[in-house]
């Protein structure tokens, strides 16, 4: 079957320790338009890290046909599939070598694998792309006329075939496997170019991706072993409530408290972006204020309560700053490259389930001293008809299908 036989039935498929997550985008005119999404939640231990438990495959693949055929629009009919491969797993980076032919780029990018990456050669798969110059604002040096900056993704054959072999039991034929960054890039930005270096970070339930995108490509990802689910268990903790309270309560109170960081007003915290303050009481000046839109017969939730759940995040989410700091540190060695037109990160963007804490995005930008904002991985969606006529999701509620919604609108462009 040609590559143009495929148009309108490709779907993307985000494969996770805790769940299966689908989305299919067709395009029409240009635009593009969400016909289904949806999602299966999977018990604990049958992927871990990204590793499916080969014992488990057989409950994996049950999982993975129900996860089709329950999603919001129509049933999923088509066995066309672009998949997600684990972050975990993989890496990608960008190597420079000697300016050859292309026909030799593959050759060159091969003899550099094992010196820039802790893999053999043998147990991985690879692929790669050329990074063109940036050419904005300043001139190309003579040495980039003699180099090649290459991206390169390298994951071991081990669980790609582990992978391929799951979704072919159920009866799906994957026309293309990608690491999840590239999805997640894909579906967070409108065009493919960065003029300045961006973090995007992925709060995932069971561990947070870092992509560093910059220019045309990614220049490499990492992870931060702080996760959504953290922050719930830490909570549970602390305040000696069970995960769903403690859930509960990382939801509707999260980071309310700012003002042990510094003075926030009532104007200033009511207006962040999506939060939904307007369940819980606002502090300030030591009083509980109410923004209107609360009704007398919503419960509030107590000072306490607010001051307990701030407490217990803290040390965690300083521990988390750190380490998204490390890598805006880092990319200051990058300075003079071409692909990165300055070692400065012009900001940050929070996706996954975990983005929605409230007050994450201020706190972030207070200790980093950079602009932090939560990623639309609707920005390329046009249309949705998988939801009741004019009926339209919010961002929010569909960050945790950002890698799902990449794999889609990659499948919808491909032709």
């Amino acid at each position: 079957m040609s590559k143009s036989g495929f148009k309108g039935q490709i779907f993307g498929i985000d494969l996770s320790d805790c769940s299966i997550k689908i989305a299919q985008i067709k395009k029409r005119g240009g635009k593009f338009i969400l016909t289904n999404i949806g999602r299966q939640n999977l018990p604990l231990g049958i992927i871990n890290q990204g590793i499916i438990e080969k014992n488990r495959e057989v409950e994996l693949v049950n999982f993975i046909r129900k996860a089709t055929a329950n999603v919001w629009g129509r049933k999923i009919k088509s066995k066309y599939t672009i998949c997600s491969l684990p972050e975990e797993e993989s890496f990608i980076k960008v190597i420079q070598i000697p300016k050859v032919e292309e026909r030799e780029i593959g050759k060159m990018v091969q003899w550099q694998i094992e010196s820039n990456f802790p893999v053999e050669l043998n147990d991985i798969y690879f692929d790669w792309e050329v990074v063109p110059p940036f050419r904005g604002g300043k001139s190309v040096s003579k040495k980039a006329d003699e180099i090649l900056n290459v991206s390169v993704a390298v994951i071991p054959k081990k669980i790609v075939d582990s992978y391929l072999s799951v979704f072919k039991k159920a009866g799906l034929q994957p026309v293309a496997f990608e690491i999840e960054s590239m999805s997640v890039i894909r579906s967070l930005f409108k065009g493919p170019f960065s003029p300045h270096p961006v973090i995007v970070v992925d709060i995932g339930r069971d561990s947070s991706g870092l992509v560093i995108f910059s220019g045309w490509t990614i220049i490499f990802t990492s992870h931060i072993n702080i996760s959504s689910e953290d922050f719930t268990k830490l909570i549970s903790e602390k305040l000696n409530v069970n995960l769903d309270k403690a859930d509960r309560f990382k939801k509707e109170i999260g980071l309310l408290n700012l003002q042990k960081i510094h003075k926030v007003s009532r104007e200033e915290i009511s207006s962040l972006p999506k939060q939904k303050i307007y369940h819980v009481p606002i502090v300030q000046n030591g009083e509980i204020g109410m923004l209107k839109s609360v009704t007398a017969t919503e419960k509030i939730i107590g000072l306490k309560e607010i001051e307990d759940v701030f407490n217990a995040l803290v040390p965690l989410l300083e521990n988390f700053t750190e380490g998204i700091k490390q890598y805006v540190d880092y990319l200051k060695s990058f300075e003079g490259i071409e692909f990165v037109p300055d070692g400065k990160v012009g900001r940050i963007i929070l996706c996954g389930g975990g983005a929605n804490l409230i007050g994450l995005t201020d706190f972030l930008s207070y200790n980093l001293g950079l602009p932090v904002e939560v990623g639309n991985p609707l920005i390329n969606i046009s249309k949705f008809t998988c939801f009741k006529k004019g009926e339209i999701p919010k961002k929010e509620e569909m960050l945790s299908y950002t890698t799902a919604l990449g794999l889609a609108l990659r499948g919808a462009n491909y032709h």
